[in-house]
């Protein structure tokens, strides 16, 4: 590898439907048709958008980390393909708070209605000093992780690269991710802002929603896109879920990372 400088209630009885004559059930009908005919139009608007077969190449990179049957995260590619970066805390047992065994993670680079370019399964991982897993996560310090893929993606996948320079507050980024509402393709917000950094941590106003741990925070440059930061949690979540992201930057941790799963 080469170095990195491098994220109940009770049931009830059943209710009796009233009979309905001919004109009732015929405008009950309409009613029916008239809501599902608006319902997707009502739908809340998000700030992320799908992205298309063609464009998701571009991110190739970016795939779901699949969790041994609990669920799953966003990782991301880096250094010569065979190391993937994510949040720590997606690396845990919610229940007993143990870390899942490496070999236990499927990463699926380039995943889309169930196809993917590589299928990739962890050897090695590695968890930033001073990460503390709750399952509430109320404090999102140093939730960072990197997991060394039990063989590298396939040359056609292009790894991104981890930034030179850390993000400022006020540049645009963008996320990229695989939310619980749209687990199946990948979805952009480009662009939103860092707003704050306090150490580690940066606060931005691009989209999170449930399902989007581990998804790159990435920082466009005339050299290609390159990674600053991996989504860890939210505030100001809306009804929906839906709030401000928290990501945690890359560049205190990731060196001493890649040194710990270096073979």
């Amino acid at each position: 590898m080469h170095r990195t400088t491098f994220a109940t209630r009770p049931r009830s009885a059943p209710l009796r439907r009233p009979r309905r004559s001919g004109p009732v059930r015929r405008l009950a009908a309409g009613l029916l048709a008239t809501v599902l005919a608006v319902a997707p139009a009502a739908a809340e608007p998000t700030a992320r958008r799908l992205l298309g077969a063609a464009a998701q190449v571009e991110w190739g990179a970016v795939g779901r980390l699949n969790l041994g049957g609990l669920g799953h995260c966003t990782a991301t590619l880096l250094g010569r393909g065979d190391i993937a970066v994510t949040a720590a805390h997606c690396l845990f047992f919610p229940a007993t708070r143990v870390p899942l065994r490496p070999e236990q993670l499927q990463f699926l680079p380039g995943f889309r209605q169930g196809a993917f370019a590589a299928h990739l399964r962890g050897a090695e991982m590695a968890i930033a000093p001073g990460f503390v897993f709750t399952p509430r996560r109320g404090n999102p310090t140093h939730d960072l992780a990197l997991i060394r893929l039990g063989a590298p993606a396939p040359r056609a996948i292009r790894p991104l690269n981890p930034a030179v320079q850390p993000v400022a507050v006020g540049e645009a980024v963008a996320v990229l991710s695989y939310g619980r509402d749209r687990p199946q393709a990948l979805s952009i917000q480009a662009p939103c802002t860092v707003t704050a950094r306090h150490g580690g941590l940066l606060l931005t106003d691009c989209e999170a929603v449930p399902g989007m741990s581990g998804a790159p925070l990435v920082r466009r440059t005339p050299q290609g896109p390159e990674l600053v930061g991996v989504v860890s949690a939210s505030v100001e979540a809306d009804a929906l879920g839906r709030g401000k992201a928290i990501a945690v930057a890359i560049d205190p941790y990731l060196e001493g990372l890649a040194r710990q799963i270096a073979p």
